[in-house]
């Protein structure tokens, strides 16, 4: 398999201002081998490769890539700290702030497991999580405390919980908590494998109770290749989300700018009104959506600076019927190459389907019928 990746990657090319390069993409996927992908190892050598180019903008937040490396480290101390250990899972109820980054990267570096909730959970869904997952360690937002007090009563709640811009009177009964300790000295990386769990990612619920989708080291890694590749991102654009960071889809992005040298731009929430003057305000290349967020786009007033923006593409799925094919003229951006939005069911090119990958950190394939397995 890694004598097929190097084959496939040796005449890979694109032309970008009017020369032959290498796709950052590919470029990625020959700088880690298998047993490489990981996350420590990606901060740790793209920190290297691209050291004070800016890698995340959240809020008043700006990590160079070199900073993000000794984040995470310093992160993983303070969990090692509170007695976390590699396996552990460290539950994250947090809106898009840098906060929830800054866990998730000292969980992924430790080698402990991130448990992202959706911050509209409540009652017995938000039980369900708590009961399914049984974490170690709750790290949850102020203005989300409330919602603790929905769990049900039999639910045994995190034996700690580290309040994210606490209030005195914002910590519930059922918590013990403190305030999300500060950043000092780093941990060195755990032993991790590219086959470890690094998240359990949950399902909406919508056909019954949620199912938590356990996300290896490397599944991770091939999602900042394969988006990448179908998107067709190169190194140093700017990547512009609202979607939150619980989503697939915004973790996705945040790895898409790790391996292929991009920024990483995390907006608080979506604003149909306020979106294009954002990607302007970022000068954004790359944009992410989901199919009602498509459609209120295209339902806004037209106005004159609508255009006036640097996104060349979006991965939109999910949208209605009503709305696939081009992008409307007065959409598209003025530099003179239209808008494409890309996506599972929206107007050009598909996401290769990947299976699940082994400790070797590459991917399996798909197989059809329902005889599927591991090659």
């Amino acid at each position: 398999m890694v004598a097929m990746e190097k084959d496939a990657l040796a005449n890979i090319t694109e032309v970008v201002g009017g020369e032959d390069v290498t796709p950052a993409w590919a470029r990625a996927m020959a700088s880690f081998p298998p047993s490489e992908r990981i996350l420590s190892t990606m901060l740790r050598r793209q920190a290297e490769r691209y050291g004070d180019r800016l890698l995340l903008v959240a809020g008043e937040a700006r990590w160079s890539f070199t900073q993000a490396a000794t984040i995470a480290a310093a992160s993983a101390q303070t969990l090692v700290d509170t007695g976390i250990k590699p396996g552990d899972r460290v539950a994250l109820m947090c809106s898009n702030r840098p906060e929830f980054l800054q866990v998730y990267l000292g969980c992924a570096w430790l080698g402990a497991i991130a448990v992202p909730i959706n911050t509209a959970l409540r009652g017995f869904q938000l039980s369900h999580i708590f009961r399914n997952s049984r974490p170690a360690l709750l790290v949850i937002e102020a203005q989300f405390v409330s919602a603790v007090e929905s769990v049900e009563a039999d639910v045994e709640l995190p034996p700690r919980t580290w309040i994210i811009g606490a209030a005195a009177d914002a910590i519930g009964a059922r918590l013990s908590a403190v305030p999300l300790p500060p950043l000092g000295a780093a941990a060195p990386a755990g032993a991790v494998r590219p086959g470890d769990t690094v998240a359990i990612l949950y399902t909406s619920g919508t056909t019954g109770p949620a199912k938590g989708v356990c996300c290896p080291q490397a599944q991770l890694f091939w999602w900042g290749v394969y988006s990448a590749r179908a998107l067709g991102i190169r190194e140093g654009d700017v990547l512009f989300t609202t979607l939150p960071l619980f989503h697939t889809n915004a973790l996705n992005a945040f790895y898409q700018a790790l391996l292929n040298g991009c920024t990483y731009v995390l907006e608080p929430k979506f604003s149909a009104s306020g979106f294009w003057a954002a990607a302007r305000q970022h000068n954004a290349t790359v944009g992410y959506l989901l199919g009602a967020m498509a459609s209120m786009l295209l339902a806004q007033p037209k106005s004159a600076d609508q255009s006036m923006h640097r996104l060349r593409v979006a991965l939109g799925g999910g949208v209605p019927p009503q709305n696939h094919g081009p992008v409307p003229r007065a959409l598209r951006r003025t530099a003179g190459r239209r808008l494409r939005v890309d996506g599972d069911e929206f107007c050009v090119r598909r996401h290769d389907s990947v299976g699940s990958g082994g400790d070797d950190g590459v991917p399996g394939r798909w197989h059809r019928g329902a005889d599927r397995r591991r090659e």
